[in-house]
């Protein structure tokens, strides 16, 4: 008979016991485990596996492959040591092979230093999440980490449905792309020549790790905008972009440098009423020429066009609001200055 390790299992909620006898495989129950683990030695396990909320599974780098189903209530852990998958003909970068898998783990990866970034498939398994965060995807996760510039963005990757289904970890390098204009705009370096040959044709940008916009460079992919309001000065911006070859990087994580401006720029009254809804655009500067050929624009909230106002010399611009109820954005040009202030219409 065909020999295995299996996991010698203790009571629900202690500590499991040591793992080192070769016996032949065997039916285990499902149970409730507070810590696992499985050493560097593949292991087989006829069963089922339940981590709590604080429970962790320690694989280092081994391989469970587990013929029954694996749960992991929010809060269970996973550690993994990762380094560059090496084709032994049963795939040793797996560490779990599980005929299902559901509820919520995190894992959290050591990375060798020989590691190149490239994918390694960590999880095996048919998703089952009725009763976990809902999202098959996320039945196992990694929380981002802001890396340093020129070190890789680590991602935990979710493919294919059903029993083919595997997640993976992978490394995207990061590049220094970011480039500020103002205090309210952000783009993206898109020269080959000054960007390492690379020529980028979509784009999505991050706050904090959320998903601000996406979109082609046709689409202004390239650029992200505020509406005229300064950038998060505690945020971290970051952007994800494709090349015509399909190769998807991250650039450098980027902070929000204040920028001294030319001239400060109001709106007032604010807001004003449907029967009356002229404001007026305030600027103050010493740079006269900054006036000369300064205009206002005036949008909805939605991005729809009303017209412009020129400035002609003035400081005080007057401007009229269409009578209508909701939140407009004027934006200021000048030649050395573009800001944008919100006026509302009651």
């Amino acid at each position: 008979m065909r020999k295995q390790l299996i996991i010698q299992l203790c009571l629900p909620l202690l500590y499991l016991c040591a793992i080192t006898a070769q016996i032949s495989a065997q039916d285990v129950q499902s149970a409730w485990h507070g810590k696992i683990s499985i050493g560097d030695i593949p292991v087989l396990m006829h069963g089922d596996i339940a981590l709590q909320s604080d429970g962790e599974l320690f694989t280092n780098n081994g391989r469970l492959k587990l013929e029954g189903s694996y749960y992991g209530e929010p809060g269970s852990r996973a550690y993994r040591y990762v380094t560059t998958a090496i084709d032994t003909g049963m795939d040793a970068s797996l560490f779990l092979d599980a005929s299902t898998a559901g509820g919520s783990t995190e894992i959290i990866p050591e990375l060798d230093e020989s590691w190149d970034g490239s994918p390694v498939n960590l999880v095996k398994a048919k998703p089952d999440n009725t009763s976990g965060t809902g999202n098959n995807a996320d039945v196992f996760y990694i929380e981002p980490v802001i890396p340093e510039c020129g070190d890789y963005y680590v991602q935990l990757l979710h493919k294919g449905d059903g029993n083919n289904s595997v997640w993976s970890i992978t490394g995207t390098t990061t590049l220094p792309l970011i480039k500020q204009l103002r205090n309210h705009t952000l783009l993206i370096n898109n020269n080959p020549a000054t960007n390492e040959k690379h020529s980028f044709s979509y784009y999505k940008w991050y706050k904090d790790g959320r998903l601000l916009k996406e979109g082609s460079h046709e689409e202004h992919g390239g650029s992200y905008y505020t509406g005229g309001a300064n950038l998060d000065a505690d945020a971290v911006y970051m952007v994800e972009v494709t090349d015509a070859d399909d190769k998807h990087y991250f650039s450098c994580p980027y902070n929000y440098i204040p920028v001294a401006l030319p001239a400060s720029v109001k709106v007032y009254p604010n807001p004003v009423s449907r029967d009356n809804s002229r404001v007026y655009v305030q600027v103050e500067t010493s740079n006269e020429k900054l006036l000369e050929h300064a205009e206002v624009e005036v949008y909805s909230y939605t991005g729809r066009y009303y017209g412009k106002v020129q400035a002609k010399g003035q400081h005080t611009i007057p401007v009229d609001l269409p009578g209508e109820t909701g939140v407009y954005i004027l934006k200021f040009k000048a030649k050395e200055l573009e800001t944008g202030l919100k006026a509302v219409v009651q």
